[in-house]
């Protein structure tokens, strides 16, 4: 089954028989298998002891995610004030690994982070 992900909000909303294929204007096109990985990740940090929710006051951001030695680590999701979100891999308090990055434009961008920025 074919979805466009610019018609699903959350990463959790695909299942094992589905591929993903952003839409034709979009130079990154992308087959399951790291979104499930990216979906497995989240049930695991659900069950983290290292899993937290908090609202970052100074920044007005929100994040919900695993944290080791006050830094993102692992999975999570960060909502910034203007409305982009990020839900993937985090290493040392940055984006790592796979993840999509929604703006609030509506633009998405799924795909491999390292060191923070879009990689690949």
């Amino acid at each position: 089954m074919r979805a466009d992900i610019g018609l699903l909000s959350r990463i959790d909303r695909f299942d094992d028989n589905q591929s993903v294929i952003l839409p034709e204007n979009s130079s990154l096109y992308t087959d399951n298998e790291d979104l499930q990985s990216l979906h497995s990740l989240k049930y695991q940090a659900l069950a983290s002891p290292n899993f937290v929710k908090r609202f970052e006051e100074d920044t007005s951001r929100y994040y919900e995610g695993e944290v080791r030695d006050g830094l993102k680590e692992g999975y999570g999701t960060l909502i910034l004030e203007n409305g982009d979100k990020y839900e993937g891999q985090w290493k040392q308090d940055m984006k790592d690994g796979f993840g999509v990055l929604t703006f609030s434009t509506g633009d998405i961008y799924t795909g491999h982070f390292s060191q923070g920025k879009e990689h690949g």
